[in-house]
């Protein structure tokens, strides 16, 4: 969604009626020098610097993830035109000396809220659901801003796991998802999937869960 030249576009049709694209808890970073990280680097696969890029900053939309070559590309295409060209970041990624470089996420993650425990976060759900894990990638269609998680996880009740949870299916809108999130914990992790994307534990609000308890 937020990666290519094309990301402004997407990002628009997702915040409609409101306006701005996610929750002011929401803060979405890509960072190719972050200390420790799997693809830390001082320049990417084209040589450009690599740094800390803010894609969304506090709910608000910034700017895309989109590589110098990508970027050249697009202001090629718009020459002639009114229309700008996205600002290029270092986030090109090269797998070998033989392929070419290519853009796309190396540390593309959710902003941590250093004070905030996930035990905290938990403990303040009245009626609700800490979910722990996915049973599939899911289904999201940026077009129809719809999505559909199988999770697995535990019924909470005044802050307290009551039972267990498998074979539920979280779903709405993706846009309900962005502006529902009401709070950002600070347990930082990453997976590897295209390039280390990371989210520490997160508080929405506003999404439905069919569960077979």
């Amino acid at each position: 969604m937020l990666c290519g030249a094309g990301a402004a576009e997407r990002a628009g049709t997702l915040t409609g009626k409101h306006a701005q694209l996610a929750s002011s808890a929401l803060s979405v970073i890509d960072d190719g020098r972050l200390a420790g990280g799997t693809f830390e680097a001082p320049v990417d696969g084209e040589g450009m610097p690599t740094g800390r890029v803010i894609l969304v900053e506090h709910g608000r939309f910034v700017q895309p993830l989109v590589s110098h070559t990508e970027s050249s590309h697009t202001e090629s295409s718009h020459r002639g035109s009114s229309l700008a060209s996205p600002a290029a970041v270092g986030c090109a990624r090269r797998a070998s000396w033989r392929d070419l470089p290519l853009g796309g996420p190396t540390h593309l993650y959710v902003e941590p809220r250093r004070d905030l425990a996930v035990a905290e976060m938990v403990g303040g759900i009245e009626r609700g659901y800490y979910l722990i894990d996915v049973g599939d990638p899911g289904r999201f269609d940026l077009a129809e801003d719809r999505f559909a998680l199988s999770v697995r996880g535990f019924r909470v009740e005044r802050g307290r796991a009551t039972r267990p949870i498998a074979g539920a299916w979280l779903h709405g809108s993706i846009s309900d998802l962005l502006h529902g999130i009401q709070a950002v914990g600070r347990d930082l992790t990453f997976l590897p999937l295209d390039g280390m994307i990371g989210s520490p534990t997160l508080l929405i609000d506003g999404l439905t869960l069919s569960a077979a308890e």
